[in-house]
């Protein structure tokens, strides 16, 4: 039987009110799982915890080249980002550069995933287009990976489009696995999204860490996307967001992790410097329990003692996340019990 997930269990007072379970497992690059609380063959829409993964075809094809791509267009290709001026502005500049329109865009509009850059949105008397959408930055690498490979930019979000070929074959081949398309859902931006078993998904984000297995061209690209999203962590995520706390620390303090979260209480880590690949899911689907289980399994691998002095005070704050009142006041705490 598989070892009990942890729990996240958020405290008011001297009292737990709520309590979350969540599977972990930490894998190296031969697929050995060195921590694993839950269901390593837990079948896990990844979400958008693999955007990085979905951009390699966008580098490894030549389109990044072709089309004169930033490394902050590719920190956006990966993003699922606060629809903020910084994020929408870039969409619309990366589709005037193709030759295209917002209409191209098979994701919707909606308002920002971001508390307080909603509450902008709204008092700027935004109404929210296909640019805002958190995943607008990924669906511009799509057209511009399908313009390189001269496919039909109507339909590149179907499954058997040509875009979405090579995003399958590129998972199938990181996660070690081999996919069932039949099985796979829509995900909120419109494009596929397959489950992957929880332990390949660790394992893919291993061979992220440490891809010498993979091909030169695979390797140059995963190396670039991975620099792209520590230079511009903002690009990926925005203000105030887990993901470019995180990944920031790479320019800030030199350590190397590189992380992205998924809907529904997923979240996946790669630690270059250890060759290890992370991932979890949340049972229920609440981010903070995932935000905190990423937190504590990171902690346990000792990654935050590589973090300089002047970093630690934030780093602490992440590790014990506290529940607060409406005036600021603590009333509570969230931890993971392993």
């Amino acid at each position: 039987m598989p070892a009990e997930p942890i729990i996240v269990e958020v405290k008011r007072g001297k009292g737990v009110e709520s309590k979350h379970r969540v599977h972990i497992c930490v894998s190296d690059l031969e697929g050995n799982l060195l921590i694993r609380h839950g269901d390593e063959t837990l079948p896990v829409f990844p979400r958008s915890a693999i955007k990085p993964i979905q951009a390699i075809p966008l580098v490894e094809s030549g389109a990044a080249d072709a089309f004169n791509l930033t490394p902050f267009q590719l920190s956006l290709a990966c993003a699922s980002h606060n629809g903020a001026p910084l994020h929408a502005d870039a969409v619309e500049a990366w589709l005037m550069d193709l030759g295209l329109a917002e209409r191209d865009l098979v994701c919707a509009g909606h308002w920002s995933i971001n508390q307080p850059a909603l509450i902008e949105q709204v008092q700027a008397g935004l109404v929210p287009s296909q640019r805002h959408n958190n995943c607008s930055g990924k669906h511009c690498g799509l057209l511009t990976l399908a313009l390189h490979l001269k496919a039909p930019l109507h339909g590149y979000a179907k499954p058997d489009h040509p875009v979405q070929q090579r995003l399958l074959g590129v998972l199938e081949a990181m996660t070690a696995t081999q996919l069932d398309i039949a099985t796979a859902g829509t995900d909120g931006c419109g494009i596929p999204t397959v489950p992957v078993p929880l332990g390949h998904l660790a394992l893919g984000y291993a061979n992220w860490a440490d891809p010498s297995e993979q091909p030169m061209g695979r390797r140059d690209a995963i190396d670039r996307i991975s620099h792209a999203i520590w230079d511009h962590p903002l690009a990926m995520a925005g203000e105030g967001r887990l993901c470019s706390v995180l990944n920031a620390l790479k320019r800030s303090d030199g350590v190397e992790v590189l992380v992205k979260t998924g809907a529904e209480g997923v979240y996946c880590a790669a630690l270059p410097g250890l060759g290890l690949g992370v991932a979890l899911k949340a049972e229920d689907g609440a981010t903070r329990a995932s935000e905190a289980a990423l937190i504590a399994v990171l902690d346990r691998i000792g990654l935050f003692d590589l973090v300089r002095a002047e970093t630690r005070p934030k780093i602490d704050a992440l590790r014990h996340p506290i529940v607060t009142s409406w005036d600021g006041e603590q009333v509570g705490e969230i931890r993971s019990i392993f």
